[in-house]
């Protein structure tokens, strides 16, 4: 308004001055002038305006370089003929990537902010990698191309007399607790990891209680996300949008500073049928229902217990899956559903499975190497649970979380300088007990996989 009133009284003086130097024959020179004065106005007025808005924006940055070296060894054949898979080992000498993020926060309004994350995660060179993408881990699996994705793109509009907070967009809802403690860094998402470590779109309304109870940080969470939206059929087919609300309770734990505790339910309505190009099978038929997931999650984080550097977490996970009766059918007559098939005789059939998640991190007293940090976490997962849909596991190449049977993780944090450059160097040791190829639909095989995975990254945050 106030460029606009200003521009409007230098017309009116143009105006003004124009009569003037009429009247007194010098009209051509004058109007040159001051067209002159006027257009270097107006640029300074737009230098501002434009530094203005800049002001309110800021722009950061991470960059990681990683190698990982794997070994990997599976005698699943040799307990079970029909199982699929063959007796061998692998040895990879090393795979590198690079990922680089990012960062943009605006603060639009007084209550109006704006944030989110484009990121690049690359295989260095070509590489033949077994990627499937999907929309929830587009950005947490690195590939050959190199394209810059949104792994997050909202808003939060906060209302303050109300205690409320909407969020909408492309969600904050991966690397959430207790994700900020081996990536080193402050916490970034709303959710725990284990609850729902995936890049979704939706709405989160955050309501805030800690003025009406006594409970710091006290703030129940409404999400709602769509998984899919089939609007198209597919192979002339009629599919059900899938849809997952989910409640998510939070605080700190009584009397407890810098701690965190959440529990939440995750319903997953008509679950997204994840049809696999079988070589010589094709789909003949889909259910008209595709079953319904739920889930219960806990979490406590204890951060620098008594001040004395120690970090501390455990997380709880139970599924509950309820197929139809009817599962996909293809044209050799074999038919698939949640956890089951028909030539094991299982089809239709409700399974529960669990996982828990703990872990310890400490930061060693040691001033003249920047006070380093250990770690240890350890995962345990039952045959029917589904950490390969809860967690995309941003930017692991395998996601433990997904293993069912044991993980082992033994990591040291060595900051090259206060906060913005720090080594990583770990190990993973998983045990699976079960296996599945189609991650859901079919019958769960034992398995005897092992895998050993040592990692060294670098990570600069700018």
């Amino acid at each position: 308004m106030i460029r606009i009133l200003i521009k409007l009284f230098a017309v009116f003086v143009f105006g003004v001055f124009v009569l003037s130097v009429s009247a007194q024959g010098i009209h051509g020179q004058g109007i040159e002038i001051l067209q002159e004065d006027i257009s270097e106005m107006s640029d300074r007025l737009d230098k501002v305006e434009t530094k203005s808005i800049l002001d309110r924006v800021i722009v950061g940055g991470e960059f990681r370089t990683r190698v990982d070296y794997f070994r990997y060894e599976d005698t699943t054949a040799s307990l079970d003929p029909t199982t699929i898979g063959a007796e061998h080992d692998s040895n990879t000498k090393d795979i590198w990537t690079n990922r680089l993020r990012f960062n943009l926060e605006a603060d639009i309004t007084d209550n109006l902010a704006f944030y989110a994350w484009l990121t690049y995660f690359k295989l260095w060179g070509e590489a033949a990698f077994d990627r499937t993408p999907l929309d929830i881990n587009y950005t947490s699996i690195p590939d050959s191309e190199g394209g810059i994705h949104i792994e997050r793109a909202y808003f939060e509009y906060v209302l303050p007399d109300l205690n409320l907070c909407l969020t909408a967009g492309r969600l904050p809802t991966t690397e959430g607790p207790p994700g900020e403690l081996r990536e080193n860094r402050a916490r970034k998402a709303t959710w725990g990891k284990m609850q729902g470590d995936l890049e979704l779109d939706g709405i989160i309304v955050n309501l805030f209680l800690d003025e009406w109870i006594d409970l710091n940080q006290l703030a129940i969470r409404f999400i709602y996300s769509k998984v899919s939206q089939n609007w198209l059929e597919y192979r002339g087919f009629d599919m059900k949008d899938t849809r997952v609300p989910a409640l998510v309770i939070e605080s700190e734990i009584p009397r407890i500073e810098n701690s965190v505790l959440q529990i939440g339910y995750t319903m997953v309505v008509d679950f997204p049928l994840i049809i696999y190009d079988i070589p010589g099978m094709e789909v003949a038929n889909l259910p008209n229902e595709e079953g319904k997931l739920d889930f219960l999650f806990f979490h406590i984080q204890m951060n620098d217990i008594n001040k004395d550097g120690l970090d501390w977490f455990f997380s709880y996970g139970h599924f509950n899956t309820n197929p139809p009766s009817e599962g996909i059918v293809f044209t050799n007559g074999y038919e698939i559903g949640m956890f089951g098939d028909n030539l094991s005789g299982n089809l239709g059939q409700d399974r529960s499975g669990y996982a828990i998640y703990s872990g310890v991190r400490y930061k060693l007293p040691i001033e003249s190497w920047k006070y380093p940090k250990v770690g240890f976490e350890y995962t345990h997962a039952s045959k029917y649970w589904l950490g390969g849909f809860t967690s995309s596991g941003s930017g692991e190449l395998i996601n433990k979380l997904h293993v069912i049977g044991d993980t082992y993780e033994l990591y040291y944090i060595q900051p090259l300088d206060k906060k913005h450059t720090f080594l990583r160097i770990g190990g993973i040791f998983m045990e699976s007990d079960y296996e599945n190829p189609f991650v859901i639909f079919g019958t769960m095989s034992k398995s005897e996989m092992t895998v050993l995975n040592g990692y060294l990254l670098m990570d600069v945050l700018f």
